[in-house]
């Protein structure tokens, strides 16, 4: 029981804050892409014992299993092709016993989850691809790594990748992956997958409470909607921090560049939102570049008129 318990607020932890949150504006230019993200990882279970091993109760079967995974992750637009359940008792959720069943999923549209039924409380889980990313995180800070999924569907994420962009009717042999993290507005989690052939995509994962199916964007369009793709450029217009600063340059503003901040990319005006750290303005520097595609004009205001105007925090220079 101490185990489940354990697992449920590791769960319901992960729902909440493990990822990465983007960083949305709704100024007039359009909603603002995400900052870098450093901690993409998704988190996913301790590892889990046989739940009925040593108990009188008897184990549900294979079919019961399936039925009641199916029934769980059909918010999830995902057609349930294999399961297996990982974890069942009760636990505290919130004052109260609650019982809960931790199931690992496989879907038809090549996906797969953890997937923690709780009811009446609200279902919580994550994709595959955010528990291998936190495995790997794990590994490579030493730290006793947490499992990874293991049906034959999910077991290679590299396959299921594959998988979900063969089935959105995209070829592309996966070479590489790449946790990005979680889009808390359209709670999905993104992937970036590399193909053999120099291409890529982002890899948009629903989430519980998702109403949309899976979907992947190309690295162009996914750069345009303001993430970058960095495993593969498939196309993308190479832009630098040199870039934002001659742009600076030959818009005669003056400013010794101690430090640059990409922000992100409007999705209405296609400029690209840049913070700059410079002796010249003290109380912080954001400018709006047009670049490639976009005809809007080029604009800079100070960070306190930036946060007032589209919502933007500055976080190279402390306001006073």
């Amino acid at each position: 029981m101490k185990r489940l318990v354990a697992t449920t607020a590791f769960l319901a932890l992960v729902a909440g804050a493990a990822t990465a949150q983007l960083q949305q504006s709704n100024g007039s230019g359009g909603a603002v892409g995400p900052a870098p993200i450093t901690n993409p990882g998704a988190g996913n279970p301790p590892s889990y014992k046989d739940p009925y091993a040593g108990k009188k109760a008897k184990a549900p079967s294979k079919e019961d299993v399936l039925r009641d995974a199916a029934a769980l992750a059909k918010p999830l637009f995902c057609e349930v092709t294999d399961a297996k359940l990982l974890a069942d008792g009760n636990a505290d959720i919130n004052g109260k016993s609650v019982h809960v069943r931790t199931y690992e999923t496989a879907c038809s549209n090549g996906l797969g989850y953890f997937l923690v039924d709780q009811a009446p409380e609200p279902m919580v889980g994550f994709s595959c691809f955010g528990a291998d990313a936190t495995h790997a995180a794990d590994v490579a800070a030493g730290r006793e790594p947490q499992p990874t999924c293991s049906l034959p569907a999910n077991a290679d994420v590299k396959k299921a990748a594959g998988a979900v962009l063969s089935r959105l009717g995209l070829q592309c042999t996966v070479t590489a992956l790449r946790p990005i993290g979680r889009d808390t507005k359209a709670n999905t989690e993104l992937t970036e997958a590399a193909c053999s052939g120099g291409t890529g995509y982002i890899i948009a994962s629903p989430l519980p409470g998702v109403t949309q199916p899976v979907s992947a964007l190309s690295c162009p369009d996914s750069y345009r909607r303001g993430v970058a793709c960095k495993l593969s450029s498939n196309g993308a217009p190479l832009v630098t921090l040199d870039t934002f600063k001659q742009a600076l340059k030959q818009h005669n503003v003056a400013c010794t560049v101690e430090d640059t901040r990409l922000i992100g990319r409007q999705n209405a005006s296609k400029r690209h939102v840049v913070e700059f750290k410079c002796p010249e303005h003290p109380e912080g520097l954001v400018a709006f570049i047009p670049l490639e595609d976009s005809t809007a004009p080029f604009e800079t205001m100070g960070c306190s008129d930036a946060g007032y105007k589209h919502h933007i925090v500055c976080s190279l220079t402390q306001l006073r």
